[in-house]
């Protein structure tokens, strides 16, 4: 059986196979190795950009939490700016209301007193013109009125007015 060139031809078969397999398996294992660690980067990097991702997601969602903390500070503010307006407004037209009320109780007081000094005038000219009309029925009749009479009613006059 050693002596058997088949049994020789299997042996030299075989040793062919893991001399084939020996350099074919290094080959092997250095592209499955590299590819491995092709693999390994890859799955870092996809690490990293899901860190990446993570953080600036983590970012914008601060960002619009303080924009909205930015927005009711805003609204809270403009709400106290108008009421603080509306107060002002109001307080203004009271102080408008209250001068123009001043004026017109004014020009009221300005007017009753013209009112009573027309009608005191009034009283006094027809008590004037009255006493006049008595003292020339009382007096005999005469074509000049007496110019004692005339000047006391005039200073009469003078003095009522």
């Amino acid at each position: 059986m050693l002596l058997d060139a088949t049994f020789w031809v299997f042996v030299a078969f075989v040793i062919f196979i893991a001399m084939v397999f020996r350099r074919a398996s290094r080959t092997l294992l250095q592209a499955l190795d590299k590819r491995a660690a092709d693999i390994k980067n890859d799955i870092e990097n996809a690490r990293k950009l899901l860190e990446d991702a993570q953080k600036l997601k983590a970012e914008q969602e601060q960002r619009a939490e303080q924009a909205v903390r930015q927005a009711a500070e805003i609204e809270a503010s403009g709400e106290e700016t108008a009421r603080r307006i509306r107060e002002q407004a109001v307080q203004e037209l009271r102080t408008v209301i209250d001068r123009r009320e001043a004026q017109v109780m004014n020009r009221i007081a300005l007017a009753e007193k013209a009112a009573v000094r027309e009608v005191r005038n009034q009283v006094v000219d027809l008590a004037v013109a009255t006493t006049r009309q008595m003292l020339r029925d009382r007096t005999p009749k005469a074509d000049e009125p007496d110019p004692e009479v005339e000047t006391a009613i005039q200073s009469l006059a003078v003095n009522l007015h």
